[in-house]
C-alpha cells in the first residue's frame, strides 16, 4: 500500500534538494 509518506520518499530520492528528506530518511 502506498501512502503520502511513500510518495514523499520517492520525491526525496528523485530530488535530494527536498528538505523533509531527513524526516523520512528512515524509509530509505
Amino acid at each position: 500500500m502506498k501512502t503520502e509518506q511513500d510518495t514523499l520518499v520517492e520525491l526525496s530520492h528523485n530530488k535530494e534538494e527536498t528538505k523533509p528528506s531527513t524526516t523520512i530518511s528512515k524509509a530509505t
